[in-house]
């Protein structure tokens, strides 16, 4: 954003603030800037999504969306004892190992995370 983020008052110009945080600068379009200048606090809204979306992104792939050649191999020997089926509950893909019998992971759900 070409608005400079009243958030951090205290930066230092060396793009690390006094809290010795890394400041970072990225391009938006102009809906999305304009969106976000209505955000109130929009360092904590641009952290907070931003850690939502990493804790989301594919663990292979890594967000990606696309797997090398060599994680393709090792994905599809996981597969081979980890077939995936659909959630009865809420229809997601998941993998089942072939020798679980409890393949209901939403028992254990917590705030969207499996406890293990």
């Amino acid at each position: 954003m070409s608005d400079t983020d009243r958030d951090h008052p205290h930066d230092g110009g060396d793009g690390h603030s006094a809290a010795g945080m890394t400041l970072f600068t990225f391009k938006a379009d102009p809906a999305l800037a304009e969106a976000l200048r209505a955000v109130p606090n929009r360092s904590l809204f641009i952290r907070t999504a931003l850690l939502a979306a990493l804790d989301s992104a594919c663990p292979l792939c890594q967000g990606t969306g696309v797997l090398t050649l060599e994680q393709r191999g090792h994905w599809e020997a996981f597969v081979k004892h980890h077939p995936l089926r659909e959630c009865g509950d809420c229809s997601a893909r998941h993998p089942v190992c072939d020798h679980e019998h409890d393949e209901h992971a939403h028992d254990d759900n917590v705030g969207g995370r499996v406890r293990t």
